[in-house]
């Protein structure tokens, strides 16, 4: 954007301004990697993907959550602490301008073995 003046008076000149911006309405891509289907056997999920470089991706589950920021190349990963039990797994690319997008995907969790009892 540009701005010009021009004077005719005593002091008569022309003053002129640019700006330089950059308009983003559009959320990041967000590609989760492997999804985790059936039952986990863990309390740590591993959730890998690619979204827009340098977004800011958060994941969150029951009341945990994680945050990291994608690499050059759009890549991310981070691990997410979780207890036993079904619960959604969200998560969110946030890019430098506030654009979002999420991706969902419901976990099942049974990383706790039995108690056994023998009589």
């Amino acid at each position: 954007m540009s701005v010009r003046a021009t004077g005719d008076g005593f002091l008569g000149s022309a003053v002129s301004r640019s700006w330089a911006f950059t308009v983003d309405t559009h959320a990041p891509r967000l590609q989760l990697g492997a999804v985790p289907h059936g039952w986990v056997r863990t309390h740590t999920l591993d959730l890998t993907g690619h979204t827009e470089p340098g977004a800011r991706v958060t994941a969150a589950a029951d009341v945990v959550t994680a945050h990291t920021i994608s690499k050059s190349d759009g890549s991310f990963a981070l691990s997410l602490g979780v207890s036993d039990g079904t619960f959604p797994v969200s998560v969110t690319a946030a890019d430098a301008a506030g654009n979002q997008r999420t991706s969902t995907v419901d976990v099942e969790v049974d990383a706790t073995a039995p108690d056994v009892a023998i009589s």
